[in-house]
């Protein structure tokens, strides 16, 4: 991301990349060569969104509680909180 965004350009990366991810992956590329065009600064901002969403998929997919009670085991203390047995 070259320059600081403003609104207006925050909306067009965001709308592009919406899009974009509403396509199959053989036709997102030809999607962003035509809403980019030759603008390289703006499909290099697409791409690191893009690129962000992909790197985050599944990090909520799990409860939280879920993940932490994998680390607790029975005595594990938390500050004044104790686990005194798994659930």
């Amino acid at each position: 991301m070259d320059q600081a965004w403003s609104s207006e350009r925050f909306q067009l990366v965001n709308a592009i990349a919406d899009a974009a991810l509403e396509k199959t992956a053989g036709a997102r590329d030809a999607y962003l060569d035509e809403a980019c065009g030759a603008d390289a600064a703006l499909r290099r901002d697409v791409a690191a969104l893009l690129a962000a969403h992909s790197e985050s998929e599944g990090f909520l997919d799990a409860p939280l509680l879920e993940l932490v009670a994998k680390d607790i085991s029975p005595a594990h203390e938390i500050g004044r909180a104790s686990c005194r047995e798994r659930v």
